[in-house]
């Protein structure tokens, strides 16, 4: 058995040593240091007896030693004896604690760990820092920067041993230590958001490891390949990781949640993690794995949260997801997943966000989806739908970003139907109701600007001669803006885990930016940015876009470790991928200009369209900061624009794109009809007495005097006749409401029948259209705005606009 002496809290290791009483008698014993001696001999019967040594014994059936010790010559004082299994107290000038060797090795691997660490918050180490946690063990700043050891101290003899270590935030800069590994009751070690480099000791799976939560640091290499027999959560995104996912994760059997991304896992996900009875949550995103996601993903019954993107590889179908009845997030983007979106999907109730963007999917919007009655955003971007979007999720409060549909509308029915082949508007958001914020884009009779100046994010300020507009709407997470007669912007998505994320980025960390003024500050959005300049004169522009990072810092802290990638494309057309503010810039805080020359606008708007496509750190500092980030942008003429704008197009024609005129057409035209219906329900015999006897331009207010045109007018108090047939399959639909509006369509004569509908029956079919089209009409307050978002415009080398 080893045993070591401390005195006044140093170690002095004991060394075998013959003790000479004072009776001459040889006695095996200890000696420490160059004074203090224990000696193995017997406590002497009378008090008086001793000498100016240290006489000891053992006592085993008490698992301690015990000695006596005499300060003084006086026999009566000095003496003490105290028996314990970690310390023994003598009374006198010192007092000196024996370690047992499990506690004494306990103490050194602490102490071994702070160092690897390079912790300077645990000091001075020793035997009751469980108990009184002086050395820094209980050390807290925020909420998310903290030192906190637990220990459990109700074992045998009031031992303790350490359960859970966490130093959050706290950017220490060593290693994992393997001596974790040494720790016989450790369960949960968090090392969250500091700056640690290396790789994963295996011998942490000695351990009973329950948690382990090494988010945010600079750590590499592959995940070991140890026997986490107990391991429930592992937490290992926005690091350096690399290689394949081991196949013996598959058989940790009680694991819940696995996050792994922001790292560069490569290979496919292992099969063997249909094993993964108990996961719930499961993050795979922005990786550089390979698909396809094995079909046995579908025996994960109890995930609440599945997140996979950017798999690399060939077609695959959709995965089998129908067993899962606790699904709540489901993001499967950019997986190259071909098919149909599967029925069963509205059968998952507790669904609360869907993201199926960038992939290859066909077909319809099933009916069903409608039934997750949870559902609060959609996201189906970049895939290649057709048919219906379903009613029910036009209707409900919900946030939706659908993109490559035409929308034609449905009156009775709310409808919005996909039409792959003349796709005019090619994306849109409806954020509580059906309805959309046609006041809030700008018409004007012909096409007038020729440059736009924004400050992204910021107040107007002024820079190289030219005066920067502010944009500073809070609008979010899907939403359409337009604040002037000039420009507008979208954005698109939904930040995962921070549901009371900003849109507007500010120089919170005080970095010492140099520069012009809109540096300060940035427009920021989860996935999808669009800027358009709106009424452009046609011809070729210089696009120059200012980037300047300004949510990480330039340190070796690990708020550094930020990664932020997105794509830029200008007219739809990719100009760069995968774009690192930082690693362009040189650094935080600095700007860079990025200048894109002759830009052609054919048609009347310019698009500038920043994309995030899943890659880069998504939790440095905090959660939620990723996704395209810009500061300012300036669009001038290549050209000489006319020193007076002169109309390129007719007369009374909009220079919004043809995307934009059809929503706004199509709400002024259910306006007109709904108008059309108060009258005809004020003066309902008197409409049919009138249609009657062929006078229906007595409905019409003689206010107006002849500022209309008259065979239009008598066309559209038609419809509405038509729209009030108290029979259901006879009312026109509202793609043939429009199509009869614009023209393209006979509209026919309305022919009374011998009987007209009977004033209750007008009243339903009244009430039942105002019911609905006030949703239209009126849309949700400016709070929750029912928005357009994403308005791509046509191909503008087509040249569909000018026709």
């Amino acid at each position: 058995m080893r045993y070591s002496l401390l005195a006044g809290g140093k170690r002095v290791r004991p060394v075998l040593h013959l003790v000479v009483d004072d009776d001459g008698d040889v006695e095996p014993g200890l000696k420490f240091g160059s004074g203090t001696e224990l000696g193995f001999g017997e406590v002497p019967e009378d008090e008086n007896d001793g000498g100016e040594f240290l006489g000891a014994m053992l006592l085993p059936e008490e698992k301690g030693l015990g000695w006596r010790w005499k300060e003084e010559e006086e026999s009566n004082e000095g003496w003490g004896i105290r028996m314990s299994d970690e310390e023994v107290e003598v009374e006198g000038a010192a007092t000196y604690s024996l370690l047992s060797p499990q506690t004494t090795k306990k103490v050194k691997t602490l102490e071994t760990i702070s160092r690897k660490l390079h912790n300077p918050h645990w000091k001075n180490i020793s035997q009751t820092s469980c108990q009184d946690g002086g050395v820094g063990f209980f050390k807290y700043f925020t909420a998310h920067i903290f030192s906190n050891v637990t220990c459990k101290c109700s074992f045998a003899n009031n031992t303790c041993h350490v359960r859970i270590i966490k130093l959050k935030g706290l950017n220490l800069t060593g290693v994992i230590p393997e001596e974790f590994g040494d720790l016989t009751h450790l369960e949960e070690i968090d090392l969250t958001h500091n700056y640690i480099s290396g790789s994963i000791p295996a011998s942490i799976s000695r351990c009973p490891i329950r948690s382990l939560y090494l988010l945010g640091n600079r750590l590499s290499g592959s995940i070991p390949a140890g026997d986490f027999t107990l391991l429930r959560e592992l937490v290992l995104e926005d690091n350096q990781f690399e290689g394949p996912l081991p196949q013996n994760l598959g058989r940790l059997t009680h694991l819940e949640r696995l996050l792994l991304s922001g790292n560069n896992f490569t290979s496919t996900i292992p099969e063997s993690y249909r094993n993964l009875k108990n996961l719930t949550d499961f993050d795979l995103q922005g990786t550089s794995m390979e698909g396809p996601i094995p079909y046995t993903i579908s025996s994960l019954k109890y995930l609440k949260e599945l997140m996979i993107s950017d798999l690399n590889g060939p077609s695959m179908p959709f995965p089998t997801l129908k067993y899962m009845k606790n699904i709540q997030i489901v993001i499967l983007r950019n997986c190259s997943i071909s098919g149909t979106i599967p029925n069963y999907l509205g059968k998952l109730t507790k669904l609360l966000t869907l993201d199926l963007s960038f992939n290859k999917l066909t077909g319809e919007i099933p009916q069903m989806i409608e039934r997750a009655t949870h559902l609060s955003f959609v996201c189906l971007s970049n895939n290649i739908l057709t048919g219906e979007v379903p009613i029910g999720i036009l209707q409900s409060k919900r946030d939706q970003s659908v993109y490559t549909l035409t929308l034609i509308y449905e009156l009775y029915e709310f409808r919005v139907v996909i039409n792959a082949t003349q796709n005019l508007l090619q994306g849109f958001v409806i954020q509580q109701f059906y309805g959309f914020t046609f006041r809030q884009l700008p018409t004007f009779d012909r096409e007038s600007n020729h440059s736009i100046f924004i400050n992204c994010g910021g107040r107007k300020t002024k820079f190289d001669g030219h005066t920067y507009e502010e944009d500073l709407s809070t609008f979010g997470p899907s939403s359409f803006f337009s604040s002037s007669q000039k420009w507008g912007y979208s954005s698109t998505g939904l930040y995962m885990r921070k549901p009371n994320a900003n849109y507007i980025a500010t120089n919170a960390l005080s970095l010492n930016i140099t520069g012009p003024d809109f540096y300060q500050t940035a427009r920021i959005a989860p996935v999808s940015l669009r800027y358009y300049a709106l009424c452009m004169l046609k011809g070729r522009y210089k696009v120059r876009l200012y980037f300047s990072e300004i949510m990480f810092t330039n340190d070796q802290t690990f708020s550094s470790l930020g990664k932020r990638l997105f794509d830029i494309s200008i007219q739809g057309n990719l100009v760069q991928k995968d774009f690192n503010i930082m690693d362009e810039a040189g650094g935080v805080g600095k700007g860079i200009v990025k200048e894109f020359d002759n830009v052609t606008v054919l048609g009347s708007t310019l698009e500038i369209h920043l994309y995030w496509a899943g890659k880069g750190t998504t939790a440095i500092p905090y959660r939620g900061v990723y996704g395209p980030l810009i500061s300012a942008i300036s669009v001038t003429p290549n050209f000489d624009p006319p020193t007076e704008s002169v109309s390129t197009i007719p007369h009374g024609r909009s220079c919004l794109p043809i995307s934009t005129i059809v929503k706004i057409w199509g709400c002024v035209a259910v306006a007109i009809i709904l108008i059309v219906l108060v009258i005809l329900w004020i003066k309902r015999c008197l409409a049919h007495a009138l249609k009657s006897k062929g006078n229906l331009m007595n409905l019409v207010d003689p206010r107006l005097g002849s500022e209309f045109n008259n065979e239009e007018m008598i066309a559209t108090i038609n419809v509405a006749l038509h729209c009030c047939n108290s029979t259901s399959r006879l009312r026109p639909t509202m793609s043939a409401v429009m199509s009869m509006l614009e023209g393209k369509a006979v509209v026919q004569e309305f022919v009374l029948g011998p009987n007209p509908s009977s004033s209750t029956e007008m009243d339903e079919v009244f009430q039942s259209v105002l019911r609905g089209g006030a949703r239209t009409l009126e849309g949700p307050s400016n709070d929750s705005a029912a928005a357009l978002d994403d308005i791509h415009p046509v191909n503008p080398h087509s040249g569909h606009q000018d026709n």
